[in-house]
């Protein structure tokens, strides 16, 4: 039986058996003897067809752990991780939302905005902007972060070998570059 594989990657493309008058197509291959192969879990190196290493169950959950750590990891870069911030965060963005869309705005309506002022900005206004500019930047940045993550999450969890597993942990890495400085 020959197998056709990629010379760069070793993976392997096709098997193809041939009668023995007959001159094989061009092309990278070796010739082994006649087995069942699956291309996914064989590649060759060398000259030589090897089986690919199968991830275990603790190969793949340690991969979901350091996919959910990275998670954590960023998101706390731009977040405050305190307890019940994430309802302050989001009343923050509701206030400013109807306090912008207010002609005549009391304060006893707005509360949080104008308990900031001096603080976060000089004018009401500018805290209600300052806090819809920062839910927009948050919403950017956790859409990199989660579609990342995801992808990879995803990928750890179809990967016919280790280094399948391995390259989708490579590729939300690549993919969240951008959001590490340095």
């Amino acid at each position: 039986m020959l197998v056709y594989y990629d010379s760069v990657t070793g993976a392997v493309e096709y098997t193809l058996k041939l009668s023995s008058h007959r001159p094989p197509p061009a092309g990278d291959y070796i010739e082994v003897d006649d087995i069942e192969l699956d291309p996914l879990q064989f590649h060759v190196v060398d000259g030589f067809l090897e089986q690919r290493e199968v991830p275990t169950d603790a190969q793949r959950a340690a991969a979901q752990e350091a996919i959910q750590t990275v998670r954590g990891d960023l998101r706390r870069r731009f977040i405050t991780d305190l307890p019940g911030q994430d309802m302050v965060y989001l009343e923050k963005r509701s206030e400013a939302v109807a306090f912008l869309s207010d002609p005549d705005p009391a304060p006893l309506l707005f509360p949080m905005v104008f308990a900031e002022v001096g603080i976060t900005a000089d004018t009401p206004d500018g805290v209600a902007q300052v806090w819809l500019n920062m839910s927009d930047i948050w919403r950017n940045v956790s859409t990199v972060i989660e579609a990342a993550t995801l992808r990879a999450s995803r990928l750890v969890e179809e990967a016919a070998t280790t280094a399948q597993l391995d390259a989708a942990l490579a590729q939300m890495q690549a993919d969240l570059v951008a959001l590490v400085p340095g």
